[in-house]
């Protein structure tokens, strides 16, 4: 029996809307610690609904703090939790609304795992007035868990060694596909520059000049209209509309079929608090070679010329000299898809993550009896 079943367990943090790797992994951690016998409630955020409005300061999300807190101070006065989950940001509201669960959770005495989803804390801290806050909040925590190396490094002036704990983002395993073409790129996220959208189309027209047969498709959700339909005027006039395509936002099946029938997922991402992508992972499951670039913590999940390629961030030129050696050689597609599954199965399943959040609550509850 798990050392935490029947123990309770609140959760600070967020379900879709919108669709982004943190709430999908909420999803997951409420999962897998109601499957290890947890009685576990969740205090949602509430104050983001669409991907567009991840970041950016809007009055009514200032209203909605007070009842943020007071959702928070109400649950855990009725529910008693034995801890506490948060989930930690850096954004410029989300830490100072954090900031508050972490106060009541210190002033309550329950015991707090802060659960890190991205870097950006030292830039935080190096900001004036910042310094203090980000040392108190990490500092108060009884366990911080990051996602990999590169965010415990980012947390490590602050959250004491003995405090932190690895656990990597893990996602539901897909079925493996029984066939795979040998000419056709994914890239799947929010179509976004940040994310790397328009890098990946300077890479698809470059390609398919050179490759007739290449197929390139882009799965996500349109954020800026109107750059859209440039970025589709260009491609008419190119004449690769119909080899450059636009799938909008693919879930279940259709999502399988993307990711089954893909050559490689190519993710370019330049978004500077990028820590570990669960698109980088789903590939990984169904043993996709990824090229991507070297951000955040990119690097934790894609081992270089091991499971995928890394890229210095920005650079395209070897971003597309990459992709086209891995859409040249099928043993070496082979070898890096072997090595990303192997990889998927030991660190990144379902089953490890539940495995290790037991670990890391029982290890925080134990601490709490003695």
């Amino acid at each position: 029996m798990s050392g935490i079943s029947g123990r309770r367990i609140t959760v600070v943090s967020q379900l879709p809307p919108p669709v982004h790797g943190v709430t999908i992994v909420t999803g997951a951690l409420l999962h897998v610690l109601r499957e290890a016998g947890a009685e576990v409630r969740l205090v949602d955020r509430r104050f983001s609904r669409t991907v567009a409005d991840v970041g950016r300061f809007r009055m009514r999300k200032v209203l909605a703090l007070v009842g943020y807190w007071f959702r928070f101070l109400g649950d855990v006065i009725g529910h008693r939790p034995d801890a506490v989950v948060l989930f930690g940001t850096t954004r410029s509201f989300s830490f100072p609304a954090d900031l508050g669960i972490v106060m009541i959770a210190k002033v309550l005495r329950l015991p707090l795992v802060n659960y890190v989803h991205s870097v950006g804390y030292r830039a935080l801290a190096a900001r004036r007035g910042f310094g203090r806050l980000v040392a108190f909040s990490l500092g108060s925590a009884d366990l911080t868990v990051c996602l990999g190396p590169t965010l415990i490094s980012d947390v490590s002036p602050w959250a004491d060694g003995g405090t932190t704990r690895t656990i990597y983002n893990a996602t539901a395993r897909l079925p493996t596909p029984s066939h795979r073409d040998d000419a056709r790129l994914l890239f799947m996220s929010n179509l976004i520059a940040e994310k790397g959208v328009n890098d990946f189309l300077e890479l698809a027209v470059e390609l398919c000049q050179r490759r007739p047969s290449l197929i390139c498709e882009l799965a996500g959700a349109v954020v800026e209209p109107e750059v859209h339909a440039e970025q589709v005027a260009r491609l008419t006039a190119l004449g690769l509309e119909r080899r450059v395509r636009f799938l909008g936002v693919v879930t279940g099946d259709a999502k399988q079929q993307a990711l089954a029938h893909s050559t490689a997922l190519i993710f370019p991402s330049r978004f500077p608090l990028e820590a570990q992508p669960l698109t980088i992972i789903e590939a990984m499951s169904v043993g996709m070679p990824v090229v991507a670039f070297d951000t955040g913590g990119i690097r934790d999940i894609v081992a270089h010329e091991q499971t995928g390629m890394l890229v210095a961030p920005g650079n395209v030129d070897e971003l597309i000299a990459r992709t086209d050696e891995l859409l040249e050689n099928p043993a070496l597609r082979a070898s890096l898809g072997q090595g990303a599954v192997e990889r998927y199965e030991r660190l990144h399943s379902l089953e490890s993550f539940q495995v290790e959040w037991a670990r890391a609550l029982t290890s925080v509850l134990e601490r709490k009896a003695s």
